[in-house]
């Protein structure tokens, strides 16, 4: 399959970055309009002026945009940004230090497989509650693979025998497993380079690798010596979403429990407002994250997200395009069934924000305004 030649690949900054060294935000008094309606019902039902919710975040950016965009406003809780890196995350959640965090849909793969013990399938120590998948995959997508200036590779199946450089354990390398599925191939038609994902692209730059899998945020050195797409996301099928972690000691709580679920409603607003406000949230990326305008206005754009229920058929994609691929490559050594790490329950909410915000019809008038 002859791939078509993309112009140079507009850098994006990681896949919903997150946000902040330790601080509270949030204020008494009853639910705003950017609160749901379902959320805010559990939330008046139960007295969360005590309850503080501690949220795990990986950069500058978030808590910043929490505010400005005031989608917390009236929250009868509080929401305590902590910062983590994203080694530690993921460790913060289970141990139930925080009681929230973000993670993508291949993280919590990850922890669940390689998790000693295994979680007990009906009582994990944490459970996605609320899916974003990128606004915009075509243009923008999350993970890329080129190939090299001199490389030879002019199609996919160009890819035999040649050096394939990824980072492992990341989602570039899930990338790389499903380029080659996409190319009818398997690692053991490549010569598989295991490399930090800057070092990968350096590398590409320089000749020393024919392709390489990762996030377009790191490709600068490599685009600019002349490497081109060979494939994204969008065409291999890695989802690239992003996913909105609870502890299960947090959902078990019962005023937790309540208090995650107006989170979860204020989040689709959150998300929306990311979408439809790029020169604010760009001027977010500036104040906070110190980018310059034009770096931080294509971040605005390319971190868009939009929230999704997690219906079956999403959980589906999930299951079959990111375990069962990673299962079956290597990537990871036990079989999971994704449905065990994912809580419906605020479904309700969900939907029903999405509708009361009229979610999709703002999207794709965002996405046409911004498409390049």
């Amino acid at each position: 399959m002859k791939i078509g030649r993309f112009g140079r690949l507009r850098l994006a900054a990681p896949l919903l970055a997150l946000a902040v060294a330790a601080a509270a935000c949030g204020s008494d008094g009853g639910s705003s309009g950017s609160g749901s309606s379902s959320g805010s019902k559990a939330a008046a039902q139960n007295d969360l002026s005590g309850v503080t919710l501690t949220f795990a975040t990986q950069s500058p950016y978030v808590k910043a945009a929490f505010a400005k965009s005031g989608v917390l406003q009236g929250a009868p809780y509080k929401v305590q940004f902590a910062q983590f890196n994203a080694a530690t995350v993921t460790t913060a959640l289970t141990t139930g230090k925080v009681d929230i965090g973000q993670l993508s849909d291949f993280a919590l793969i990850l922890a669940q497989a390689n998790a000693q013990p295994a979680w007990p399938a009906n009582d994990p120590p944490i459970q996605g509650v609320l899916a974003t998948q990128p606004a915009d995959d075509t243009n923008y997508p999350p993970i890329v693979t080129l190939r090299g200036k001199n490389s030879g590779i002019e199609r996919l199946a160009d890819l035999r025998g040649k050096k394939f450089a990824y980072s492992p354990g990341a989602t570039s390398e899930l990338q790389y497993l499903l380029t080659l599925k996409q190319a009818g191939l398997t690692p053991a038609d490549v010569k598989p380079v295991q490399l930090d994902s800057t070092v990968g692209a350096t590398a590409l730059a320089q000749g020393d690798v024919d392709a390489w899998a990762g996030s377009p945020a790191r490709a600068g050195a490599a685009l600019d010596a002349g490497a081109q797409v060979l494939t994204t996301t969008k065409q291999t099928g890695a989802l690239g979403l992003g996913v909105l972690v609870a502890s299960r000691g947090a959902l078990k709580d019962q005023r937790k429990n309540a208090a995650i679920r107006d989170f979860v409603g204020r989040s689709v607003a959150y998300e929306l407002w990311n979408i439809t406000q790029p020169d604010q949230s760009a001027q977010v990326w500036v104040d906070a994250a110190k980018l310059t305008p034009a770096k931080a206005r294509s971040t605005a754009i390319a971190n868009r997200q939009v929230p999704h229920v997690l219906d079956a058929a999403l959980l589906d994609r999930i299951q079959h395009n990111t375990a069962d691929v990673a299962y079956s490559g290597g990537l990871i050594k036990r079989a999971v069934n994704i449905r065990d790490h994912y809580y419906t329950g605020f479904n309700d909410t969900v939907a029903q924000k999405l509708k009361e915000l009229d979610v999709t019809a703002k999207v794709d008038a965002a996405v046409a305004a911004a498409r390049p």
